[in-house]
C-alpha cells in the first residue's frame, strides 16, 4: 500500500477529536482545568504531534490519523476500566484516597503510550520532498519531522518485530517533553 498523505497538524487532529477527550477529562477527574491541562492534554498533545496524520497498522485505525484516534480511544477505555476495579481494597478508604489517582493517571500514561510504536512497525513514512524514510530514534515525533509536508506511506513486507524497549523509549518523548 502506497498513499500519500499531507500531514495533519497536531492541532487539527486535536479539534478533530474534542468530543473524545471530554471523555478521557471527564475519567481524569482533575480538580481544575489548569490541572488537566498540564497533566493531561499535554501528554496528549504530544502523541499526536508524535503521530501526525499516520494510520496504526493496515488493518486497525488505517485512515489518516488513525494512531492518534487509537490511542484516544484507549485511554479513555482504559481509565473507565479501571474506574471500575476495585483498587487497593486491603489499604484503607483514606490511603485508597490519595493513591487512587496517581494509579489513574499511570493508567492514563500506560495507554497513551502502549501504541506509539505500531505505525513504525508495519509502514514506512517517505518525506516525498527528500524521499527521506522517518525513523522515530533519530528524527524523533513524525509531525515536528514531517512538518507540513507531503510523504508516502509504504506498508512493509513484513511487520518489524515487536520490541517493547523501543516503545519504552519513544514514550520518554512523550512522557517527558
Amino acid at each position: 500500500m502506497i498513499a500519500a498523505h499531507e500531514a495533519i497538524l497536531a492541532e487539527d487532529l486535536f479539534a478533530t477529536h474534542l468530543k473524545r477527550i471530554e471523555l478521557v477529562r471527564q475519567c481524569a477527574n482533575e480538580s481544575t482545568e489548569t490541572e488537566f491541562a498540564r497533566k493531561w492534554l499535554a501528554v496528549l498533545r504530544r502523541c499526536a504531534n508524535w503521530f501526525s496524520s499516520m494510520p496504526l497498522t493496515p488493518e486497525l485505525h488505517c485512515e489518516p490519523g488513525g494512531a492518534f484516534r487509537a490511542t484516544i480511544e484507549s485511554t479513555f477505555y482504559a481509565m473507565r476500566l479501571a474506574g471500575g476495579q476495585k483498587f487497593a481494597a486491603d489499604l484503607t478508604s483514606d490511603k485508597r484516597r490519595r493513591l487512587e489517582p496517581q494509579y489513574n493517571y499511570a493508567v492514563f500514561l500506560a495507554a497513551a503510550c502502549s501504541l506509539l510504536d505500531e505505525p513504525f512497525r508495519h509502514f514506512e513514512m517517505v518525506r516525498l520532498s527528500d524521499r527521506t524514510r522517518w525513523n522515530p530514534a533519530a528524527h524523533g515525533s513524525f509531525g515536528t519531522w514531517i512538518g507540513t509536508g507531503q510523504f508516502a506511506v509504504e506498508r512493509r513486507v513484513a511487520p518489524l518485530k515487536n520490541e517493547r524497549m523501543r516503545t519504552a523509549m519513544f514514550a520518554q518523548t512523550v512522557i517527558t517533553p
